[in-house]
């Protein structure tokens, strides 16, 4: 028999010397490991009290070595088991977190945003779901080390160590000792036993060969690791890239639905400005020709015994588009609106087109310059009463006087013709008379029949404050 002494330090003795003899006999099951244990008991003795040779003893222990070594790659490939399952738990919880942040993008409800935002902004499931997806981004992990803040990749990490010194440590005579230890259930176990059971693994070949494929999963560990942190990466990514789109249909969405509101009230600004612009190229006709109807005169705020005394009416007329979309907008189109505005949220997205502040509201689609005009026309009306005091009424009689004398018609009806004109823009009711009268006794006098008269149509009058009085 062969084995090494555990208790041979007491006498100075080197634990890791090999001795034979009939002493070892007494000493050979001094707590030893279970392959040496079971080599002691298995030992051949051999004819004149001797014992075997230690080639002759590993060969005869040959099983018990196999077994060890079952042992140890049992307990290595275990911890490479530990890795594995400890990657696979990283990567699963990567997904599950990854694939918690996808939003996915709901075509109905964002129909509903673009054609009835208003009842998507009342009802609160609807609205929390759209919201959602309007701001879909991704806040999942990124990579497999910031998954729950970095614990499953530093269990992976502590994993990964073990195994890969578990089976490192197959290839050194120090290294499959501490894994023989490790395996054992014997607390008393020596050096000179953990030496022996070193020997048998590596004397014996068969031993030796499951050895070297102890923790055979590691090999590629490192590469498969390159590969999943590579697919966590990009599967963030896509997701991100899917939460994006998801995000833009929700914007096009409002941005349709701001959209579809402005050409709604659009369609119907366009029908209210066709009717009022043929009532402002009418009131430009009458104005630019002196003619305007009651209609128009109450457009303008004038009555109709009002007077312009030759005054240009369209130097204090600016015409504008009195329609906008505020003039045909509803309170439930305001409502359609406000819905939109509250859906778009922090967002600038779409445009405002209703005003409540003015909704309904029509503009006459011109400005008067009233008191510019007053002002002009007050100074006219001064003008013509100066030019026909006496004096003047005195020399256009005169003319007159003169003209019936000599006899001249066309002269004459020159003269009634600047009578008239003078008329319209503004003579007083006695100047008037005084006029009447004289066209009378020329037509009784020259026999032309004048059928014009001095008192000004309601379409010769000009637009002016109603409380004036001529």
């Amino acid at each position: 028999m062969a084995y090494y002494d555990d208790i041979e330090d007491e006498e100075g003795q080197d634990p890791g010397a090999l001795a034979t003899g009939p002493e070892a006999a007494a000493l050979g099951a001094g707590g030893a490991p279970a392959a040496a244990q079971a080599a002691s008991a298995a030992a051949p003795a051999k004819a004149g009290g001797g014992f075997v040779g230690i080639s002759e003893y590993i060969n005869a222990n040959k099983p018990q070595s196999e077994k060890l070594a079952g042992q140890v790659v049992d307990s290595v490939d275990q911890k490479a088991q530990m890795a594995e399952d400890s990657l696979g738990g990283l990567q699963s919880s990567f997904n599950q977190a990854a694939d918690s942040q996808r939003v996915e993008a709901d075509d109905d409800l964002l129909g509903m945003v673009r054609s009835n935002a208003t009842q998507v902004a009342g009802d609160a499931g609807k609205a929390s779901s759209f919201a959602k997806q309007r701001d879909a981004s991704y806040g999942g992990p990124k990579t497999l080390e910031s998954v729950d803040s970095g614990a499953g990749w530093a269990g992976l990490q502590s994993a990964l160590q073990s195994a890969k010194g578990a089976k490192a440590a197959t290839g050194t005579e120090e290294g499959r000792m501490g894994l023989i230890k490790e395996i054992s259930n014997n607390p008393r176990q020596s050096q000179g036993a953990l030496t022996f059971d070193n020997l048998l693994l590596q004397s014996n070949p068969n031993s030796a060969s499951k050895l070297q494929n102890a923790g055979a999963s590691l090999n590629d560990f490192d590469a498969r690791l390159g590969t999943a942190q590579q697919g966590a990466g990009q599967k963030a990514s896509e997701i991100g890239s899917f939460n994006s789109a998801t995000s833009q249909k929700a914007k096009d969405a409002l941005t349709g639905g701001f959209q579809g509101l402005g050409a709604e009230l659009g369609d119907r600004e366009s029908q209210a400005d066709a009717g009022q612009a043929a009532e402002i190229q009418a009131l430009r006709s009458g104005v630019k020709s002196g003619n305007l109807t009651p209609a128009q005169l109450k457009m303008l705020g004038m009555g109709g015994d009002d007077r312009t005394f030759g005054v240009d009416l369209s130097q204090f007329l600016q015409y504008s588009d009195g329609i906008d979309k505020n003039s045909v907008a509803t309170q439930e189109d305001l409502g359609r609106q406000q819905a939109l505005r509250q859906l778009a949220g922090d967002t600038d997205l779409g445009e405002d087109f209703v005003n409540s502040a003015a909704l309904g509201q029509k503009g006459s689609g011109f400005t008067l310059d009233n008191a510019g005009y007053q002002q002009a026309q007050a100074g006219k009306q001064a003008e013509y009463g100066a030019m026909f005091e006496d004096k003047e009424t005195a020399a256009w009689d005169r003319t007159l006087g003169g003209l019936i004398d000599a006899g001249v018609d066309g002269s004459l009806k020159d003269a009634l013709a600047r009578y008239k004109e003078l008329a319209a823009q503004g003579f007083n009711k006695e100047t008037y008379q005084r006029l009447l009268a004289e066209e009378q006794r020329l037509e009784k006098s020259f026999g032309d029949t004048l059928t014009s008269r001095y008192a000004p149509s309601s379409g010769q009058l000009g637009r002016v404050s109603s409380s004036r009085s001529v």
